[in-house]
C-alpha cells in the first residue's frame, strides 16, 4: 500500500511545525525563569536541602518533606515561603513576646507575598506594626538566602 505523496508531505510539515512551536515554548519557559537550569544553576527556590527548620517542622508533624508542604488551614505558599515561614515560626518561640503570635505566609495570585499575623493579612511587611516580628522575618529571608 502506497500512501499518497500529499499526506507524506503534509505529515512532514505537521512535524516541522510541531518541533518549531515546541523550540517556542521551551524558549520562552527559559526567558520566564520557569525552567531548572538557568545560566547553568538551578533557581534558589529548587535548593535540595530545605532550612532546618523546615526538616524540624515535617519531622515534628510526620509529614516527610516534600517540595509543597501545606499544613491543613494553611494559606497555599510557594516553597520559598513555606520555608522563610517555618524559619520565623522557630524563631518566634524563642522570643516569650512573640510566641503566642500565629503567623502564616501565603503566595497571592499576582506571585507576591501575604504574611497573615494574628489573622490580619498584609501585602509588605513594612504594613506589620510590630517592628520586633518585621525584624524577625527579615532575619529569617535574610538566614534562608544565605541557606543557613
Amino acid at each position: 500500500m502506497d500512501i499518497p505523496l500529499d499526506v507524506v508531505l503534509i505529515a512532514g510539515a505537521l512535524f516541522i511545525v510541531l518541533l518549531i512551536a515546541a523550540y517556542a515554548v521551551a524558549a520562552r519557559a527559559g526567558k520566564a525563569g520557569r525552567t531548572p537550569y538557568r545560566e547553568g544553576r538551578k533557581p534558589d527556590w529548587m535548593r535540595t536541602t530545605p532550612p532546618k527548620e523546615t526538616i524540624a517542622a515535617a519531622q515534628a508533624d510526620g509529614e516527610g518533606i516534600s517540595l509543597y508542604r501545606r499544613e491543613a488551614g494553611e494559606k497555599i505558599a510557594s516553597p520559598f515561603a513555606e520555608q522563610v515561614e517555618d524559619i520565623v515560626q522557630a524563631r518566634l518561640k524563642t522570643i516569650p513576646e512573640l510566641a503566642s503570635v500565629h503567623i502564616d505566609f501565603g503566595t497571592l495570585p499576582d506571585g507576591g507575598l501575604e504574611i497573615s499575623v494574628d489573622g490580619t493579612s498584609y501585602e509588605d511587611i513594612r504594613q506589620i506594626p510590630d517592628e520586633r516580628l518585621r525584624r524577625v522575618i527579615r532575619e529569617a529571608v535574610e538566614s534562608w538566602d544565605q541557606g543557613k
